[in-house]
């Protein structure tokens, strides 16, 4: 999307440098080849058929466990980047040919700067109708996931399959749902504690499984929950399981235009089953106020 093969002079420049720091590899080949420089065509899966997201901003209340009468404040910057229309440009995709990426960050406060990335890919997809307004799509993606929370760190990849629907398409108020089931192909975690052997995380495997659901009305806003579980299993440290909760419901009203003022809650529980060491049962709870701007 950067790129731009019918741009001259100072734009062509800019895009070819815009181009090379997000993919360099590529922006290297454009350079030794001529492309870099030759105008012509653009491809014509250049831009999708849809690209849009949201930001947001606010205050971030992270309870002790989950008593909020103690919790300490944080600011955080959160933001989600949608790229393709599932539903809409399916017909026989590529791989990525929609993907979504969610980021949060602390700007102020005693917490992780990173504090959750979050992104699904679709690997392969098929689309199908179910009713006059109605349409789903199966497919099989490709998740990456980060978590630095007061309870548990995680990061890992994973692969599996799911269902997406859209419900009265047409209609100023539309549902969208979705599950999906994958398998965790490495991922890496902390343990809590450190060990006798100084170590204080795992590599693991496991499952994962999430669903979702919003309520997105084009001009009163959105209300969405989401509900995620891990099963981790070492394959490298502290032998035994874990089994990691994640769920959070977002309200968002319109308030003006683009603009949003929002209520975001969000809870972990993290119980973990290792062998010769006690169990361990952690909860925690965030409550963060917003304001956000969707394009």
């Amino acid at each position: 999307m950067i790129l731009d093969n019918t741009a001259t002079g100072s734009e062509r420049t800019f895009r070819e440098i815009g181009g090379f720091l997000v993919n360099p590899i590529r922006g290297f080949n454009r350079l030794v080849t001529g492309q870099s420089g030759k105008v012509g065509m653009n491809p014509v899966d250049r831009m999708p058929g849809y690209l849009g997201g949201n930001l947001s901003a606010g205050t971030n209340h992270v309870a002790d466990g989950t008593d909020l009468s103690n919790s300490m404040p944080a600011y955080l910057l959160k933001g989600k980047f949608l790229y393709g229309d599932p539903f809409e440009d399916l017909a026989d995709p590529d791989p990525f040919d929609y993907f979504t990426i969610r980021a949060a960050l602390t700007l102020h406060g005693r917490f992780p700067f990173i504090h959750e990335v979050t992104g699904t890919g679709l690997l392969y997809g098929r689309k199908f109708d179910h009713g006059e307004d109605n349409r789903s799509m199966f497919g099989v993606f490709h998740d990456y996931d980060y978590f630095d929370s007061q309870v548990y760190q995680f990061g890992g990849q994973s692969v599996g399959g799911g269902i997406f629907s859209r419900f009265n398409s047409q209609s100023p108020m539309q549902i969208l749902t979705g599950a999906q089931l994958n398998a965790v192909l490495l991922g890496g975690s902390n343990v809590g504690f450190e060990t006798a052997e100084g170590r204080q995380y795992n590599y693991t495997t496991g499952t994962k499984f999430k669903l979702f659901g919003m309520l997105d009305h084009r001009k009163y806003g959105t209300f969405s929950i989401r509900y995620w579980i891990y099963w981790f299993h070492t394959v490298s440290g502290i032998k035994g399981d874990e089994f990691i909760h994640w769920a959070q419901a977002t309200l968002n009203p319109r308030i003006y235009k683009k603009w949003g003022l929002g209520l975001e809650y969000t809870y972990y529980l993290r119980n973990s089953y290792f062998n010769d060491y006690p169990e361990m049962h952690l909860k925690n709870i965030e409550l963060r106020t917003f304001v956000s701007y969707r394009f």
